[in-house]
């Protein structure tokens, strides 16, 4: 029986201190609750994506490849879902950049990056990213 429910924003091991599940133990929990699909979103970050999708080929499981965005500024934290492969080369670009102007480790993302960037992603705000801007 499927569920007629999406994950938007899973975070796998891949977000440091954030997510405990390997991408694929992610799947195969989402297949056996019978979600209709998911999709990884993990902190500036898509070293999960290829393992999610194999198992979510595997599995017959729906699955959007995403990254949670979050940048140095005061702007809110935002999921990204490229649509296409000019999506998937800005999402890349956008994190090469935040990767090198920051130290081994982290990743240095501003809004401006996300307005160069934006082409062929669906960007959405992160569930309590507003509410955890306004109170820090």
């Amino acid at each position: 029986m499927t569920i007629p429910y999406f994950e938007t924003a899973l975070t796998s091991n891949f977000s440091f201190l954030r997510g405990a599940s390997h991408p694929e133990e992610l799947v195969v929990t989402a297949s056996r609750l019978g979600l209709a699909g998911i999709a990884l979103c993990d902190r500036n970050s898509v070293a999960g994506v290829v393992r999610a999708h194999m198992a979510a080929k595997e599995a017959g499981l729906r699955y959007q490849p995403g990254c949670r965005l979050v940048f140095e500024d005061a702007t809110p934290d935002c999921l990204v879902y490229p649509q296409t492969l000019v999506g998937w080369n800005s999402l890349c670009r956008l994190l090469t950049s935040g990767n090198r102007r920051a130290r081994k480790g982290e990743c240095q993302l501003r809004l401006d990056d996300i307005l160069e960037a934006g082409l062929g992603l669906s960007l959405t705000l992160a569930p309590n990213s507003v509410l955890s801007h306004a109170t820090s």
